[in-house]
């Protein structure tokens, strides 16, 4: 065993260099930046109140521009994917609880629980879809490679 690896250190600093950490790290932030900024600018700017869908819309869109980071990035590689979202979705719902002691009426809409469990939902899904689909396509991968060697094996 070497001295540096009795040393705490090295092993946060190994979770800091996974790509699924940093990436669930990113998109956690984008998410906690949009929601603030709808949830400001919902509440702080009455002169858009007149075009509240289209401010609504367009904040949800932003929101899920971030929220589809983790899936694109690990879309076949299952593992990663649930890491990185769930610590973007996590560092959303940490960033909703802040933001609903000083908004009462995000509490009274959804608690954060709530929020961390639907997005967790959706995320678990999306992991388990892609696990499935990377199965899949590891199977059909050994099928044809097998395949090709007995066709070959045949004309001899």
């Amino acid at each position: 065993m070497q001295v540096h690896d009795r040393f705490p250190g090295n092993e946060l600093a190994l979770v800091l260099h996974d790509t699924g950490v940093r990436t669930g790290f990113c998109a956690g932030v984008g998410l906690a930046i949009g929601f603030i900024a709808w949830v400001f600018v919902a509440n702080r700017v009455p002169a858009l109140e007149r075009v509240a869908l289209e401010r609504n819309v367009i904040a949800a869109a932003v929101l899920g521009l971030f929220f589809l980071v983790p899936v694109v990035r690990f879309m076949w590689q299952p593992g990663r994917l649930l890491v990185s979202s769930l610590i973007a979705w996590s560092i959303l719902t940490f960033t909703y609880w802040g933001l609903s002691m000083h908004f009462g009426g995000l509490a009274e809409r959804y608690s954060a629980v709530q929020i961390f469990t639907l997005g967790a939902i959706v995320y678990m899904i999306l992991a388990t879809l892609s696990w499935i689909g990377t199965c899949i396509w590891k199977a059909r991968e050994t099928h044809m490679s097998s395949h090709r060697v007995s066709h070959s094996n045949h004309h001899l």
